[in-house]
């Protein structure tokens, strides 16, 4: 399978179990309004350019406080600017996007595209594992 183009079978093995659901995706979803959310974005971009020292921002709020907004809002400055390695929006009653089935090989999918080294070790982990689709999260 990966013999004759490994790059084209890594984005078509992956493709087939990803869903486009990413910042890149979302170009029509309102982002937050000019000089709105200036503190949080202002804390989300000072993180983002750090050290690295906290890996995870957690942006957390009661349900329909504008979570899911900002977050856009970030990854598409992130995307623009060139420095997204990848996205996923968990979306209830989103079918694919209200489990967490699809968001491994949407992260691999969208990180094979724009990083040579991680798309050798994704292709070396699913081509030693050709049943690896199917584990959860946690196999």
């Amino acid at each position: 399978m990966y013999s004759n183009s490994p790059y084209r079978a890594l984005r078509r093995a992956l493709r087939q179990f990803a869903t486009s659901n990413n910042a890149a995706s979302k170009q029509r979803v309102p982002l937050c309004l000019r000089n709105t959310r200036r503190d949080v974005l202002a804390q989300i971009r000072k993180w983002a350019g750090g050290d690295g020292e906290r890996q995870i921002y957690w942006l957390k709020g009661i349900a329909s406080t504008g979570k899911s907004t900002i977050a856009l809002t970030v990854a598409r400055e992130c995307y623009n600017n060139g420095y997204l390695g990848a996205s996923f929006f968990f979306s209830r009653g989103g079918d694919d996007l209200a489990s967490a089935q699809k968001f491994t090989p949407t992260i691999a999918s969208q990180l094979v595209e724009i990083s040579p080294k991680l798309r050798r070790r994704i292709r070396d982990t699913i081509a030693s594992n050709r049943r690896i689709h199917n584990l959860g999260l946690y196999n």
